[in-house]
């Protein structure tokens, strides 16, 4: 629009000066050094104009001669960063698509040239790992290392996961305690610290992290709910290996109050008790938390203490209380019949074992009756029993879960917990 503009005012000039031109054209005598030039107005003028535009365009012409290598340098540098950065987007695509080899080959061809180096020396780094080039990876983390000095924890993340990934904990570790002390609420360092201690079975600096990861939801609540719980039940049974019930207690009682009456926390408990040989502790702890919340788990376990003579009356008749209210409850038939024959009690024994069949029949509810049955002297019954038992584990119609490590059942074989908790 600007343009023709221009062109209709220069044309509407042009017009009115050839119509002046014409009724007079002037006359333009030049004298210069002996020479004389005589002309008419507007041919002077055409003259002028010409010798204007002429010298225009050469000024125009030197100029861009000599911006010319600048030019040259400037199109050869962007075309140099097109290719680095084609190169990067199909090396970063090789390496998702695990085609190691040529994403390597591709994120170190044009690193120089790239706006952003400190990602093809990543992402080679990977690629070189993957392919077992450890010395390689090294070299390109070096090379990150020097080319991304604003982001060292990047770098040092990136490296770290190489670490874990080639088993190295120990250094990954030493890395990452850095990393956290330099950056506490940097989500990814404290994920790869979680995640260390776990394959280290650290669980005393697990516990001690995971305030942060609940704070900073590293991962969803019940995932960090689910971590604690297993840290705890982990060092109860680290304490166990003592064979002294003192140090499970003692780690009990670092547990927080609220999840003391937490199920998978009093199941540990109280096994590890029973393996420490402190029957009577877990029997009145799995008593008082059975009267508040019930739990098949829980009373599978009643089942298995041994309260001595001292207290196996008590420990039978706590039992049978509860059946008031849960008269059809396999779990906990199989309890009372374990009770009854330890109380030397082989008729109620053998009617709760065969209430506790027709309630639910369990594999080892089985066994239970026809080692009775076999001790009464009912050979063939006791037979039958076995069989149908066996029958229920190869046919794999009863799913049972194993019972925490480290328990030692008395009276009765260890077997496998009725309900999965």
């Amino acid at each position: 629009m600007r343009r023709l503009v221009i062109l209709l005012i220069v044309l509407t000039v042009g017009v009115f000066i050839a119509l002046v031109a014409r009724e007079d054209p002037g006359y333009v005598r030049i004298a210069f050094m002996g020479y004389i030039i005589e002309s008419s107005v507007m041919v002077l003028i055409g003259l002028l104009i010409i010798t204007f535009g002429v010298a225009y365009y050469l000024v125009r012409a030197m100029s861009a001669t000599r911006r010319m290598p600048r030019h040259i340098r400037q199109w050869s540098s962007q075309r140099r960063l097109t290719k680095a950065h084609e190169s990067l987007t199909r090396g970063m695509l090789d390496l998702a698509e695990g085609r190691w080899r040529d994403a390597e080959h591709l994120l170190t061809r044009h690193a120089n040239n790239s706006e952003i180096p400190l990602l093809n020396y990543l992402g080679a780094a990977q690629a070189a790992q993957r392919q077992g080039a450890i010395t390689r990876a090294d070299g390109y983390l070096k090379q990150a290392k020097r080319r991304g000095r604003k982001a060292d924890t990047a770098v040092d993340l990136a490296a770290t996961e190489l670490l874990l990934q080639r088993g190295e904990l120990e250094e990954a570790l030493n890395t990452l305690r850095r990393l956290y002390s330099a950056a506490p609420k940097h989500p990814k360092v404290i994920a790869l610290l979680m995640q260390t201690y776990l394959d280290l079975r650290d669980w005393e600096h697990l516990i001690e992290l995971l305030p942060a990861v609940r704070r900073h939801h590293v991962v969803p609540d019940d995932e960090t709910r689910r971590l604690e719980i297993t840290a705890w039940t982990e060092l109860m049974a680290g304490a166990a290996q003592k064979k002294n019930g003192k140090f499970v207690h003692e780690v009990w009682e670092r547990i927080p109050r609220a999840l003391h009456s937490n199920e998978t926390l009093v199941y540990a408990y109280a096994s590890q008790l029973i393996a420490c040989g402190e029957d009577v502790d877990a029997m009145q702890i799995l008593r008082k938390v059975l009267n508040k919340n019930w739990s098949d788990a829980l009373i599978y376990l009643y089942g298995i203490a041994d309260g001595g003579t001292n207290y196996l009356p008590q420990q039978l008749h706590s039992a049978e209380e509860w059946l008031h209210d849960r008269t059809k409850n396999p779990v906990l038939l199989l309890t009372l019949g374990r009770l009854a024959l330890r109380n030397g009690m082989a008729d109620k024994a053998r009617n709760y074992l065969e209430a506790s069949v027709a309630a639910g029949a369990q594999p080892e509810t089985y066994r239970d009756l026809g080692a009775l049955l076999e001790k009464l002297g009912d050979s063939d019954r006791a037979l039958a029993c076995y069989q149908k038992g066996l029958s229920l584990m190869t046919n794999n119609q009863q799913r049972p879960g194993p019972l925490l490590p480290g328990i030692k059942e008395k009276g009765v074989s260890q077997a496998s917990l009725l309900i999965a908790q």
